[in-house]
């Protein structure tokens, strides 16, 4: 893990933090007979760079045991810059993972037909009040569902009750597919928010 990947500016606030592997998300079933293992993605939060390794050697007590693993897990790339994630999904239908981006207040999303570079990452959704720290995200079966709080304000300064801070957005993947696999920079989509009454009936505070 690189310490210079552990910088964080998040909300106003500046600190640092060394979490290692913090999302793994399967991808497809592989071609095999029985086609029962999958890629398993990976990363640390202190990083910019995905790894993934096969289930058939997780799923293997030696295999996943012994001390040296050779080529087992593969560096897939690197993000870019400031792409620190929290939680990761795999939606298998169009082969995109979403990452939550916490350095960014950002979705974005990588199709993983393509290599893991930079210009392949596409941010889908950016707000730097509504999504201050996305903390989870999740593929549930065709949405994409993200959640954001502001916890860095409750650890490094004082949360306001008064303030809504925690959100819940849902956004169905087809609406994402054209900026996930543009060629070029396209305009970024906007994550629905989840019911009005229900955020303020219960994430007020």
């Amino acid at each position: 893990m690189n310490p210079f990947e552990g910088e964080f500016d998040i909300d106003g606030l500046k600190f640092s933090w060394d979490d290692g592997i913090f999302s793994i998300t399967l991808g497809k079933r592989d071609d095999s007979k029985d086609g029962s293992y999958r890629d398993a993605y990976f990363h640390p939060m202190i990083s910019f760079s995905e790894f993934s390794i096969s289930t058939r050697i997780l799923r293997n007590q030696t295999l996943a045991t012994r001390s040296y693993h050779g080529n087992d897990v593969k560096l897939l790339g690197n993000r870019g810059k400031n792409s620190q994630s929290t939680m990761h999904s795999y939606h298998e239908k169009s082969g995109i993972i979403y990452f939550a981006e916490i350095n960014k207040n950002a979705v974005s999303c990588w199709n993983t037909r393509k290599p893991l570079r930079p210009s392949n990452v596409k941010i889908i959704a950016r707000d730097d009040i509504k999504l201050i720290y996305p903390s989870d995200l999740s593929v549930v079966d065709d949405d994409l569902w993200v959640m954001s709080n502001r916890m860095i304000r409750q650890i490094y300064s004082t949360l306001n009750a008064d303030d809504f801070n925690f959100r819940i957005f849902r956004q169905p993947v087809k609406d994402t597919l054209a900026a996930c696999n543009a060629t070029a920079s396209r305009r970024r989509n906007s994550l629905i928010e989840v019911d009005d009454k229900l955020k303020l009936s219960q994430f007020h505070g």
